[in-house]
């Protein structure tokens, strides 16, 4: 719970600091240009929240070989169980609470 609330706390701050950086661009060519530049930053902090996924199965390598070895699940079932919870609540949440606030607010 507590890795939730700050990642969603991290994704707010983060939205409100680029809605203020973009905050009611004029419709002319340098309101254009920096849409794009809003846009670009955007998809880098999408990449950025989603790229500490892959931390999520390297901190249980050594646990799920041990499990796996013993015949404890599948690779798949595995996989699926980490990869659910984890993208649904770390990941596509936060993205798109920071991404509505940027949508309204440039």
């Amino acid at each position: 719970p507590t890795e939730f609330i700050l990642v969603n706390i991290t994704a707010i701050i983060v939205a409100l600091l680029f809605g203020g950086i973009y905050w009611q661009l004029k419709y002319d060519l340098s309101g254009i240009q920096n849409r794009i530049g809003c846009l670009f930053l955007v998809v880098m902090l999408i990449v950025t929240f989603n790229l500490a996924c892959i931390e999520t199965f390297l901190e249980s390598k050594v646990q799920f070989i041990h499990e796996y070895t013993h015949g404890y699940y599948r690779v798949s079932s595995y996989f699926f169980s980490n990869l659910i919870p984890d993208l649904v609540v770390k990941r596509i949440l936060p993205t798109l609470v920071a991404n509505l606030i940027i949508y309204f607010m440039a």
